[in-house]
């Protein structure tokens, strides 16, 4: 979303940034994730539930792992909540 469109949904950046895609740039559609963590690190698995086995299990194509650490993940947690709470706050519930 460009700045315009931002403004005109009453959006606002919250760090002043130039954004560039980079050459490996993918953009995904993901419905689950998987949380894993190490005494170094943390790891997010994220995927897409394509169906289910005919043991009712789902299945599930993992498209990216993101590996950082687990001060990066706290500080990606404290971002997540606070842009859903304003978003709650805006349009209501999720």
């Amino acid at each position: 979303m460009n700045r315009k469109e931002m403004e005109e949904k009453g959006l606002k950046r919250s760090v002043d940034q130039e954004n560039v895609l980079g050459p490996e740039f993918k953009k995904l559609y993901v419905n689950n994730v998987l949380l894993s963590a190490s005494n170094w690190d943390m790891t997010l698995t994220f995927g897409e539930i394509l169906g289910t086995s005919d043991d009712g299990i789902p299945i599930v194509e993992q498209k990216v792992k993101l590996n950082m650490s687990k001060e990066f993940m706290k500080a990606l947690s404290n971002l997540l909540a606070t842009n859903i709470g304003a978003f709650e706050a805006r349009f209501g519930e999720i």
